[in-house]
C-alpha cells in the first residue's frame, strides 16, 4: 500500500488492525535492509476527524558481524522481544484528546 508522501507497506496478515483506546488503526509492516544495517517497522494508519494519522514502531539493527570482537553486546532476540514489549506499552498509551 503506497500513500502520498508516506511509507510503503504491506498489511499485516497475522494482525491487519490493532484497537488503540478505542480506534482501530491499520497495521502495516515494512522492513528494510542494505550492508548490515536493518529497519523493522510497524505501521498504524487511522483518520480521526477526517484527517490521517500514522503511528509507528521502528526498530533499527546493525549486522553483530559488522564489529571487532569484544567491542559491542550482541542484540540478542531476547533483547528484540523486550523491546518491543516497552514500545507497544508507549503506543498503546496514545488516544485523541479530541
Amino acid at each position: 500500500m503506497k500513500a502520498p508522501n508516506g511509507a510503503e507497506f504491506d498489511i499485516a496478515a497475522k494482525d491487519p488492525k490493532r484497537i488503540i483506546n478505542g480506534v482501530s488503526f491499520l497495521h502495516g509492516i515494512t522492513s528494510e535492509g542494505a550492508m548490515g544495517h536493518y529497519m523493522d517497522t510497524d505501521l498504524y494508519r487511522a483518520f480521526h476527524k477526517s484527517r490521517c494519522y500514522e503511528l509507528a514502531i521502528n526498530v533499527g539493527t546493525r549486522s553483530f558481524e559488522n564489529f571487532d570482537p569484544g567491542t559491542v553486546k550482541e542484540f540478542t532476540t531476547t533483547d528484540r522481544q523486550r523491546l518491543r514489549g516497552e514500545l507497544t506499552a508507549i503506543l498503546d498509551s496514545f488516544k485523541f484528546l479530541k
